[in-house]
């Protein structure tokens, strides 16, 4: 379904491995198989998971080196991606779930300031969210920011300012490790 919304191939082995307290609700691992924590297999907020995995399945370039170096560069795209994508799912799934489900979690969610930022470079852009993010989720991840630079300076020159200040600001939170920063209580974009 993920392959068919998207038009991105889904390298997931099929293969999902439920665990007790792994100390996160999904984890896609590098060689492509799903982890859950067993907790949230009864829940309706499992969705938001199951689609934010498999996202990360259709990512081209997702390896070890390119994640630590590109990390809100990979999580962002593909949580922004899972939030558009998600209604679209469950109603293809037949799945009736209130929406506050999901809200609930998202209004804290760590990973909201690389949300904000991605969207942020697809309004300077002039792109459809869910467009800039396939297109994102397509590069390769350590290409990314090179890929949406290019994109931005070739833009005419009345966009092309602004384009700059929100790709400034964009890339400090999108290359940070956004779980660190909010263990140690820094503000994401601040060093």
């Amino acid at each position: 379904m993920v392959e068919e919304l998207t038009g991105l191939p889904c390298n997931w082995t099929g293969v999902v491995r439920l665990e007790e307290d792994p100390g996160f609700l999904g984890a896609k691992p590098f060689n492509c198989d799903i982890r859950f924590d067993i907790r949230l297999a009864g829940q309706d907020a499992r969705w938001r998971t199951y689609i934010h995995e498999l996202l990360h399945a259709s990512s081209a370039g997702y390896s070890r080196l390119a994640f630590d170096e590109g990390k809100g560069w990979e999580e962002g795209p593909v949580e922004t991606l899972q939030r558009l994508l998600r209604t679209e799912v469950l109603d293809l799934l037949s799945l009736d779930i209130p929406s506050q489900v999901f809200e609930e979690i998202e209004t804290t969610y760590p990973y909201n300031p690389y949300v904000s930022a991605v969207e942020n470079l697809s309004s300077a852009l002039h792109l459809p969210l869910r467009e800039f993010c396939t297109r994102l989720l397509a590069t390769p991840i350590l290409n990314r920011k090179a890929t949406v630079l290019r994109a931005g300076l070739a833009l005419p020159p009345h966009d092309r300012a602004r384009f700059q200040s929100v790709y400034k600001a964009a890339s400090r939170i999108l290359v940070e490790d956004l779980d660190k920063t909010w263990k140690t209580g820094r503000r994401p974009g601040r060093t």
